[in-house]
């Protein structure tokens, strides 16, 4: 209304003013062109039209301010279609709120999971929209970044792209997307496993009793593997084992894993030993004829024996080979018996004595004489060792016969038991075919003491 009013009031000022001057009247007129004033202030029209102009600005920039804030609290960023095929368009919309010296922003594609965009596009001013090419199939969004701060201000919805966009049909001999073993097992059922392998290997296969022989295995697919035959237990996947096996014996592998089982054997032949060699034994004196109170050296000398074991004119555990002098008062018989694995084997020797001796034994002068096994410190030569025991001090006792007490066995003892066992000459009534007048005396009872030792204490000479 102010606007026709400018235009159509000076044009009536123009038309009437020239009418003023002349008579009103002559024209039949009532009124002249301060009439007009009266009513009309010029003044008044002209404020009136810059306060009409300053509310419409305020109303404007009012208006604009609710529209700027109405988009900012609609800022969006949105693909579609969500799911598209390969070669397609994505269209994506933005509208974002921009100061004034920067309208342009970056709108970039990125794979879901990954940081380096895989396509962008520089936009520019606060809404609009854009397309990218849908190259290849997975899961994408859109960011919309800032351009100079390259801040991200916001990101869109996720797009899929895929292959085909018609549903996979279960039963096509494809796996397509969507389809699971579980959903469609024609299509994609899991391969079968891969069945089990096993070698299993003995080096050497033929052995001697009493040697080794390594047992070498190996699997592929497997998750156990137990033993039976020949051996026992649960074994390693893959290893190996010595063995010692005394007979021929098989030994069996079984190993189980997801495709199934598998069993190997292998056999390991033990041949028997050659029979062993029987013992062979040389026994001699030198010189086989004394005169009484002289002495005579006995020889010896055994293969393949284990244990040699005096008797007759003299006793105890000998060595295998060996050398001892004795003292015979009369004609006596030597008697050595060795054993081995393939038997035994007994050999004798005589001493003769001619003549009689110059006076009787004295135990205790620490003199050797004829019927004594040893006196005081003098032992003829004899030890814990050579007397069938591992180690220790042998002694002399009063009687002038050996004292074991100190000597040490290897073995529990089994003095005691009535049976004659290594280092004993004796054991309780057991005296081996052993007499007074084997040990030297001429007469009297031969014991037995606590220590499996021949006591010649009711032995006596004539």
């Amino acid at each position: 209304m102010i606007k026709k009013l400018k235009i159509i009031f000076p044009l009536t000022i123009m038309v009437l003013l020239p009418l003023s001057v002349l008579s009103p009247r002559a024209y039949g007129a009532d009124w002249n062109i301060l009439e007009i004033f009266k009513f009309t202030n010029i003044k008044e029209i002209l404020s009136s039209d810059k306060q009409d102009k300053d509310v419409s600005k305020e109303k404007r920039e009012e208006e604009a301010d609710k529209s700027r804030e109405r988009e900012v609290r609609e800022n969006i960023l949105v693909a579609t279609p969500e799911v598209v095929k390969v070669g397609k368009k994505i269209k994506v919309r933005w509208k974002v709120d921009l100061d004034r010296k920067n309208k342009k922003g970056i709108i970039a594609m990125y794979r879901v999971g990954k940081d380096r965009p895989v396509d962008r596009e520089v936009v520019e001013g606060e809404k609009g929209s854009v397309k990218f090419k849908a190259k290849k199939t997975g899961m994408y969004q859109f960011k919309y970044i800032k351009l100079k701060k390259e801040k991200i201000l916001l990101v869109s919805n996720t797009v899929e792209v895929r292959e085909h966009l018609e549903r996979p049909k279960c039963g096509n001999g494809v796996c397509d997307s969507g389809e699971t073993p579980e959903s469609c097992p024609k299509d994609c059922a899991l391969p079968p496993p891969d069945p089990p392998t096993l070698t299993l290997t003995a080096s050497p296969t033929q052995i001697s009793r009493g040697d080794i022989s390594l047992l070498s295995w190996t699997s592929r697919h497997t998750t156990e593997c137990q033993a039976s035959g020949g051996w026992s237990g649960s074994k390693l996947l893959s290893g190996s084992e010595a063995i010692n096996p005394m007979e021929t014996k098989t030994y069996e592998l079984t190993c189980h894993g997801p495709g199934g089982e598998i069993s190997q054997s292998v056999t390991v032949t033990v041949s028997s030993l050659p029979p062993p060699s029987p013992p062979t034994l040389t026994l001699t004196a030198e010189p086989m004829q004394i005169s009484a109170g002289g002495s005579s050296t006995l020889f010896w000398t055994s293969m393949n024996a284990t244990r040699c074991q005096a008797s007759g004119g003299w006793n105890g555990v000998k060595a295998l080979t060996g050398n001892e002098v004795v003292h015979p008062t009369e004609t006596k018989n030597y008697i050595l018996t060795c054993t081995g694995l393939g038997g035994s084997v007994q050999r004798d020797v005589s001493v003769t004595v001619v003549g009689t001796p110059l006076s009787e034994p004295l135990c205790g002068n620490n003199i050797l004489e004829t019927s004594e096994l040893c006196d005081r410190q003098d032992l003829n030569g004899q030890s814990c060792e050579s007397l069938g025991y591992s180690g220790g001090t042998l002694l002399c006792n009063s009687r002038c016969t050996f004292d074991t007490a100190l000597c040490v066995s290897s073995q529990p003892s089994l003095c005691g038991n009535g049976k004659i066992d290594p280092g004993e000459q004796c054991d309780r009534q057991n005296l081996s075919g052993q007499t007074c007048s084997s040990q030297g005396f001429s007469a009297g009872t031969l014991l037995c003491d606590a220590a499996c030792q021949f006591d010649a204490v009711l032995c006596t000479n004539l």
